[in-house]
């Protein structure tokens, strides 16, 4: 009974790992092909005075965008070590008991 709520929960939290992971994919390739660095490279061609204002803001936001993916990322990669922890730590506390019922 209490394996079956482990299991239901580390599988519950798998399956929102992996919802969380093919979100995170999905924002790097929109960010890495948003534009934003294109359309600096073309107004640098056109290097007029007028434009720098706009260029800086266009690379601070899409800066802003690659920390806040950045920070996503160490947030996902710690959910997964707590998972990985909650899933050792359940295996070693299951084989001791089941060590002590045997003899």
């Amino acid at each position: 009974k209490e394996l079956a709520k482990i299991d239901s929960f580390f599988s519950e939290k798998l399956a929102e790992a992996q919802n969380r992971y093919v979100l995170l994919s999905h924002e790097v390739s929109l960010t890495k092909s948003g534009g934003t660095l294109r359309r600096v490279r073309q107004m640098r061609r056109r290097s007029s005075i007028f434009h720098s204002g706009e260029q800086h803001r266009l690379l601070s936001s899409h800066s802003r965008k690659l920390n806040d993916l950045k920070l996503a990322f160490q947030e996902f990669y710690l959910f997964l070590i707590l998972l990985q922890n909650y899933q050792s730590l359940n295996f070693t506390g299951f084989r001791k008991i089941l060590k002590k019922h045997d003899k």
